[in-house]
């Protein structure tokens, strides 16, 4: 081995130790600070943003920005972030759940999650069996007012205490 291919593999080893810090490292920031910007450099060392109890205009913003709206730079923040390839979780306060817009947030590349960091699933279909809850880890299953749960899918439920939420 010459000194060209020890120099390559030891940046290589660099890179690839930057990488793994970057998959586990968290960077948490509030809605009031999203509205300033995220540093750039936050994308390079972080793998997940995690933003702390967003308001509900926040939300519906991502799914239908709202031009002139106040939350118009966290908006955009949170869209650059996406971009960087860094995940995104929202920790919501588990008494607006019953407030989000389910449709337009299960196709957003987000995480949800209550304020404990429990996770959230949303769940668009109008019918809920058993075979839906199969595979799910989670806390919180949110659903649009009009789905309609099988007895069999609430027994499991009850059984893995995961709570259902209708949207109003």
């Amino acid at each position: 081995m010459n000194r060209s291919d020890s120099v390559i593999e030891l940046i290589v080893n660099q890179v690839v130790d930057i990488l793994k810090h970057r998959a586990t490292s968290v960077y948490k920031i509030d809605a009031s600070r999203l509205s300033i910007g995220i540093d750039p450099t936050v994308y390079l060392r972080h793998g997940l943003v995690v933003v702390q109890q967003p308001p509900i205009e926040l939300i519906t913003g991502l799914i239908q920005p709202i031009p002139g709206s106040s939350l118009t730079k966290a908006v955009s923040a949170i869209q650059e972030a996406l971009s960087f390839g860094v995940v995104i979780q929202l920790n919501i306060h588990d008494s607006l759940l019953s407030a989000l817009p389910i449709s337009g947030l299960t196709g957003l590349p987000v995480r949800i999650a209550d304020h404990f960091g429990n996770k959230v699933h949303l769940h668009h279909r109008p019918i809920i069996s058993t075979h839906d809850l199969l595979t799910l880890d989670c806390q919180w299953f949110v659903v649009e007012a009009s789905t309609i749960v099988t007895p069999l899918a609430k027994e499991f439920m009850e059984g893995r205490n995961i709570n259902l939420i209708k949207v109003r």
